[in-house]
């Protein structure tokens, strides 16, 4: 049984009871975890009374680093944040749909231009490489080999298999051809 003595409290405490730090040889801080806590949260009192808007000054001069903090806060108290999330959703079930109504149907908006205008991301015939399909932003408006005037059935074919850079507007059916059976295709002649 691995006993050792807090150096704050002077307590002898259980090695669970100490927080894990790599920086020391034991492997955990010389303080348990209820000082550590403690010291922590003086800190925090102490930056608070220096400056009111110690935390939204540190997070809007790096954004990035709220997120993460966010994100690993989610991680580590995922049910208390959920528990939470759905007390509040059954004490107010109004605002809740409504919220949840305004950012479906903004989503499946935004979700269908996106798709209309750049195409949508998918794996190639290969299954490995990713690349994006679709979009009539990204293709010229006509298949080069059919006609095909749909701008949701356009994709951007690559010539060369590495090099993007050289792209002709193809129809999902004749990209599709060209990829597995080139002899088949033929140019359309009006449109060249």
């Amino acid at each position: 049984m691995s006993l050792y003595l807090c150096k704050r409290c002077q307590k002898v405490k259980h090695y669970d009871d100490f927080p894990k730090d790599n920086r020391y040889k034991l492997g955990i801080m010389s303080y348990c975890r209820t000082c550590k806590s403690e010291l922590t949260q003086n800190w925090r009192k102490e930056q608070l009374q220096k400056n009111p808007k110690y935390y939204t000054d540190l997070y809007r001069a790096d954004p990035k680093r709220a997120i993460e903090r966010q994100q690993t806060y989610f991680l580590r108290h995922r049910e208390e944040v959920m528990a939470k999330r759905q007390k509040w959703r059954q004490e107010h079930p109004d605002i809740a749909k409504a919220y949840d109504k305004k950012y479906y149907v903004k989503g499946k908006i935004t979700d269908r231009v996106q798709r209309f205008l750049y195409g949508h991301n998918g794996l190639r015939w290969d299954g490995k490489t990713k690349r994006r399909f679709g979009g009539y932003l990204q293709a010229q408006g006509v298949c080069l080999f059919c006609g095909e005037l749909n701008p949701f059935a356009l994709q951007n074919a690559h010539v060369f298999p590495d090099d993007d850079t050289l792209l002709i507007s193809l129809c999902c059916t004749c990209h599709w051809l060209l990829d597995h059976y080139p002899s088949m295709v033929n140019f359309n002649q009006e449109l060249i």
